[in-house]
């Protein structure tokens, strides 16, 4: 099961972390029933703590999507980069509108759509060969598991790679030809 982590609490007083942690959840909770843009997913939401203390609390919403697995290695990108896409235009509609301008951690598998997004934005996939995935590494301990992620491509004439954040933003992509 997939989650992503929005990051909703500043430093929580003792006296005051139960009654806002309940009330965030509950507002989450909310917000996610109330969507109306598909019922694509089904997610459910719950205060957790994260890091290297487990001192970090955090919303996470917990959801499971069949459809977003990232392939095994050699599968042809081309073969389904119209579904992957889909699937990125769905899930980003959603956890914009769920996050709603607050920071977030997003998983791996949509870091990896987002990859997909930036590639046919830019080149033309026909085969194209999902390589593989590496994370970079991450000096806050309190991220470790949740690192920037790079995700390679290739064909017989190039390799491309493209290094997305946690947050979901595209930190440079490369072409190198062969």
């Amino acid at each position: 099961m997939q989650s992503l982590l929005i990051i909703a609490f500043g430093e929580l007083s003792d006296e005051d972390w139960k009654e806002t942690v309940a009330a965030e959840e509950a507002y989450l909770r909310e917000r996610i029933a109330s969507y109306s843009g598909g019922d694509f997913l089904k997610a459910e939401a719950k205060a957790t703590n994260i890091g290297r203390g487990a001192d970090w609390t955090v919303l996470a919403v917990f959801f499971g999507l069949a459809a977003v697995a990232i392939p095994q290695a050699h599968k042809k990108v081309r073969e389904s980069v119209e579904e992957w896409i889909l699937i990125y235009r769905e899930l980003h509609a959603f956890f914009a509108w769920l996050v709603k301008g607050r920071n977030a951690l997003y998983p791996d598998e949509y870091l990896f759509l987002k990859a997909i997004e930036t590639l046919s934005e830019q080149l033309r996939l026909e085969g194209m060969e999902f390589k593989g995935m590496t994370r970079i590494p991450e000096s806050n301990p309190d991220l470790q598991g949740r690192e920037a992620m790079i995700f390679s491509f290739g064909d017989n004439k190039r390799i491309v790679q493209v290094a997305v954040a946690r947050n979901g933003n595209v930190l440079w992509d490369n072409s190198v030809e062969m």
